[in-house]
């Protein structure tokens, strides 16, 4: 709400800091419009100043934006000791799992920071809330920079792309809750519609209301229509987080400038300490400025942009990512088992991986929708889910195994490290995940930004080309066409 003033108003400090409040509020909403991420400058290279510790890195000026949209701006060159973020190399005890460490991996990132400035007495504070006689009259905008201990291998954590993740689950939800009750199994109609009732109840459809005439109705339902029907459900939920009506909130985390690892190394007295080996300072350890519609795991897509949208629009999409369409088969839900297996995972695939597309062709006329609706995608190479319904032999079972290989792997955050940089803190215990191997691109070195000095001193926190993807590879001319195929 954007406060509006007039002549002869009592102004009180609520209707100043609600414009306040109104401007940032305001500024923040350019993330979705505009994305987030490192602007220019904010490289990460070694101290070169003589006598520096060998696990110091130095961070340039610069300028990002956070993925809540707020400004971090870095006017000067910031120091940072990694040495606070490794293990002790010289303990005599070692580590609980073994010997001291001899690797330590961190990854940097720069989030924004505020902090009060010039406090002053308060005059007449009868009537005011605050506790304490003094006030801070500045707030300065500055930022913290955060080091998180990692297992070396692992891809970086991506915010958006697990909000976005948590987000589709919340929506096929209720395909695994019927799957537990063991729906449709043998209930009469009076059970089917009444479980469906209070899926309704909990969160009311946005886009096919027909549904709940259904569900309401006088009509009886059995096994198939109640398949249907959680088809219809399920795909509205979908809907309500493709098309934006659900936006991803502000994850608040920090930006990712590289990653760093470091070996402990015995210098000319025999004492250990850390010593910076590599630095990377692009992505997937750096994310540069730029909108994220479509977040996803690195190195693959997002297919969501084609989710419910008509085939011949669908392909001419795929076409513009680089996605070749294989084959295209008709499908229609018949068991929850099958809901699941197409629908109840997020459509993500490799990049220039063929993809065979299923849809969907609402057949009745109280729904009002045509046209052949794309649902479901699956990799030439990956390998079909079992399934033991009919619709198996219309469409493929569309299982993404290469998602559910990302998404067990236990990823650090850079929210679960808020450590000041004085305090040392110890790699926690990770298993180690088997990242799969990607191509990477090699990140445009951006120009330092000649930045102007804030008005304020900022308090910085002590706390050649792309390589060409691999061609995919055709079927084999004697291998058999795929059931269900058109």
């Amino acid at each position: 709400m954007r406060p509006r003033f007039f002549c002869g108003q009592l102004l009180t400090d609520q209707d100043l800091s609600g414009l306040a409040s109104w401007v940032l509020d305001r500024r923040r909403l350019g993330r979705y419009r505009d994305g987030w991420g490192v602007v220019t400058g904010l490289d990460v290279g070694l101290d070169p100043t003589p006598g520096a510790s060998a696990a110091t890195v130095v961070v340039q000026p610069g300028y990002a934006v956070s993925s809540c949209g707020e400004d971090v701006v870095v006017g000067r060159a910031t120091t940072l000791d990694l040495a606070a973020y490794c293990p002790d190399p010289t303990s005599p005890c070692g580590t609980p799992s073994g010997p001291p460490p001899t690797e330590c991996v961190l990854d940097i990132g720069i989030a924004y920071r505020e902090v009060g400035e010039d406090p002053v007495a308060a005059l007449g504070t009868a009537g005011c809330s605050q506790a304490g006689e003094c006030e801070n009259s500045r707030i300065v905008e500055s930022f913290a920079l955060r080091c998180v201990p990692v297992v070396d291998g692992t891809e970086p954590d991506r915010p958006d792309w697990r909000q976005w993740q948590h987000a589709y689950a919340d929506a096929v939800a209720v395909l695994h809750q019927a799957q537990a009750a063991g729906l449709p199994g043998n209930a009469d109609s009076a059970g089917l519609k009444s479980w469906l009732s209070a899926r309704l109840r909990e969160r009311p459809l946005r886009h096919f209301p027909f549904v709940a005439d259904q569900v309401g109705g006088s009509g009886t339902v059995d096994a198939g229509q109640f398949t249907e029907l959680l088809f219809w459900i399920a795909q509205d939920r979908i809907l309500s987080l493709l098309d934006g009506s659900s936006p991803p909130g502000c994850p608040g985390e920090a930006v990712p400038l590289a990653r760093v690892w470091l070996a402990a190394e015995d210098d000319a007295q025999q004492v250990r300490h850390w010593v910076v080996k590599a630095i990377d300072p692009v992505s997937p350890y750096r994310r540069d400025f730029g909108p994220v519609r479509w977040p996803a795991p690195f190195g693959l897509l997002n297919l969501g942009q084609v989710v419910w949208h008509r085939l011949e629009e669908a392909e001419l999409v795929l076409r513009d990512l680089g996605v070749p369409a294989g084959e295209v088969a008709q499908w229609q839900p018949s068991t929850v088992d099958d809901l699941i297996a197409v629908i109840g995972r997020p459509p993500v695939v490799g990049v220039d991986v063929p993809v065979n597309l299923a849809y969907f062709v609402p057949s009745q006329p109280q729904t009002h929708l045509t046209g052949r609706r794309i649902v479901g995608f699956q990799a030439v190479n990956a390998k079909p889910a079992p399934s033991t319904s009919a619709a198996a032999t219309q469409a493929p079972a569309l299982a993404q195994p290469q998602l559910s290989t990302m998404a067990q792997a236990q990823v650090p955050t850079m929210a679960q490290a808020q450590v000041p940089v004085t305090e040392a803190t110890t790699a926690p215990a990770q298993t180690q995940a088997q990242a799969p191997a990607q191509p990477q691109a090699q990140a445009p070195t951006s120009a330092q930004a000649q930045l102007p000095e804030m008005a304020r001193a900022q308090v910085p926190v002590a706390d050649p080309a792309p390589a060409a993807p691999p061609a995919p590879v055709p079927p084999e001319p004697s291998q058999p066409p795929a059931p269900g195929s058109s």
